[in-house]
């Protein structure tokens, strides 16, 4: 059984920032990355270049999630997706063409660098926080981050807690192991159906964040051959 949190960090991210136009997309099932694309690049599902781009504003988001510069991010993408051959220049327009349709990240990226550095700490939404020793460069890009990746990996961390008691209070599979944001567990198969149930339970359980109760849906693939879940 493998389960993965669909878009857990960018979810995360949306209620983070208060981004309404980032939560609408989710609440609609729109393809996250098929909307960052059309915004970026101007282009629809149906133009020639679309799998590229999206490949690259998969790139650009993540890296824009682990509080990455913009030079930085335009070097990563150019490596990881050469045949964009997309200039620098063209580069920071396709940065402004998202920011002015998520104002509210903007806001909330300003406002989180700056308390970051005044106060050299920042929380996840859980209330863990992560004091930093570094210069202002480290500070900005670890104040990003954290809030963000943080609070993802607490609810990730909470849901394997939660899943681990189930499975052994029921006598039903085995944790074996976890990767990013999936959860896999072995089980007879039999007990499949019954186990999908308890693991979405515990990955989907509601938690009271941002002044609402907010859950992460997941995707659950059940397989009888391992090499399935590789």
């Amino acid at each position: 059984m493998q389960a993965d949190f669909s878009n857990v960090e960018m979810r995360v991210q949306s209620f983070e920032t208060g981004d309404k136009v980032l939560q609408d997309i989710f609440a609609s099932g729109k393809k996250v990355h098929d909307e960052n694309v059309k915004v970026m690049f101007g282009i629809t599902p149906d133009d020639p270049m679309f799998d590229v781009c999206k490949r690259a504003a998969k790139t650009y988001i993540f890296g824009r999630g682990y509080g990455g510069g913009l030079r930085g991010i335009y070097e990563r993408v150019t490596m990881q997706v050469p045949d964009l051959e997309l200039s620098y220049e063209q580069f920071v327009q396709c940065d402004e063409e998202y920011r002015l349709a998520h104002p509210a990240y903007v806001k909330w990226h300003d406002k989180i660098i700056k308390q970051a550095i005044e106060n050299r700490y920042v929380k996840t939404a859980f209330g863990r926080v992560r004091y930093f020793l570094g210069d202002d460069q480290e500070i900005k890009r670890q104040a990003l981050n954290t809030p963000i990746q943080g609070t993802a990996a607490d609810v990730f961390n909470l849901a394997i807690i939660r899943l681990r008691k189930e499975l052994k209070q029921n006598r039903l599979g085995i944790l074996v192991g976890a990767v990013h944001d999936s959860i896999i567990v072995e089980c007879d198969k039999a007990d499949a159906t019954e186990v999908a149930a308890l693991m979405k339970a515990a990955m989907e359980q509601t938690h009271s964040l941002w002044g609402m109760q907010v859950s992460f849906p997941v995707d659950i693939e059940i397989a009888t051959d391992k090499r399935a879940l590789s």
